[in-house]
């Protein structure tokens, strides 16, 4: 993911976005033209993607939405150089807080 200057950790966590007011900012967003990428490998589809951070700033990432018609509405899916889960001691269930940069 050279255009987002982050060598990502393998694998990344889904988060559930259930607030109707958060639900309707990621839709929001996800109209808006964020940093596209290509994919890298057979198999693989072209994202949009947005610079985050997450809890305070402490993880810089980015906000990954897949260009797929079946990608579910109300998954925010987040990228990182590090294991979010180890990196902000999260397990499932816990609450995290995305900001777009």
């Amino acid at each position: 993911m050279g255009k987002l200057q982050i060598d990502p950790y393998p694998g990344t966590p889904n988060l559930p976005i259930s607030h109707p007011r958060d639900l309707k900012r990621l839709k929001s967003l996800k109209k808006r033209e964020g940093i596209g990428t290509a994919p890298a490998e057979t198999g693989f589809v072209k994202q949009n993607a947005f610079m985050c951070s997450l809890v305070c700033r402490k993880v810089r990432g980015a906000l990954i939405m897949s260009q797929v018609p079946d990608y579910t509405e109300s998954n925010a899916e987040i990228t990182a150089k590090q294991q979010l889960r180890d990196a902000l001691c999260l397990t499932v269930g816990d609450r995290a807080i995305v900001e777009i940069l």
